[in-house]
């Protein structure tokens, strides 16, 4: 059980510092979690939401899964090229219209979706419906303040998985404040589509 404070007597000082260690206790058990999955499965964690998305979702369209992840388009394509690499994932041509590409786990990727160990979402999920509406409501509220404080900006994909950092690959990112940047000053080119072409823009 985590030593808790108490607020009439705590000082602003030994606050701070309980949160301050709570933060890094959490980076600490992230940090974990990704080289058990690396070492055990050799995939990132963010491959690896991927195929547990898909997993849950059964087979959908590249768009769709980015969507659910939280990721550009782009970033979704380069994990589902590696994952196809490694025979974990397939794509097809919908049986509806040809010109949509559709994503769906194979055999070996459903085994390893299966003996992967819970994400540090799932458990987290798991322990909040353990919790009263209100109680996470207040998290949720003092968690956003965080974030902001943080410098946090407006507009940016959220993290495919609690974890994912550049000893993954860039690749596997969201687009990053940097990239913005960086875009504004290059050509801008259309994003493919799930036809596997640029999407036009009117």
């Amino acid at each position: 059980m985590a030593a808790e404070l108490d607020p009439p007597d705590a000082s602003p000082a030994a606050v701070e510092q309980s949160i301050l260690r709570s933060l890094r206790r959490i980076q600490q058990v992230i940090g974990a979690q990704r080289r058990r999955v690396v070492e055990r499965f050799e995939i990132t964690v963010s491959q690896l939401l991927c195929l547990k998305e898909l997993g849950v979702l059964g087979t959908t369209t590249p768009s769709a899964l980015a969507r659910r992840i939280g990721v550009s388009h782009a970033t979704v394509t380069g994990m589902i090229d590696r994952l196809e690499g490694r025979g974990l994932v397939k794509r097809s041509r919908s049986s509806v219209d040809k010109r949509n590409v559709m994503l769906d786990l194979t055999a070996r990727g459903r085994a390893l979706e299966a003996a992967a160990p819970l994400s540090v979402e799932e458990r987290l999920a798991a322990g909040l419906a353990r919790r009263s509406p209100r109680w996470c409501a207040t998290l949720d509220l003092a968690l956003a303040e965080l974030v902001e404080m943080m410098g946090e900006l407006e507009g940016r994909h959220a993290p495919p998985l609690l974890g994912a950092d550049e000893a993954e690959g860039a690749d596997d990112l969201p687009i990053r404040a940097r990239d913005r940047e960086r875009r504004r000053n290059e050509p801008q080119e259309d994003e493919p589509d799930d036809h596997g072409e640029p999407a036009r823009k009117d």
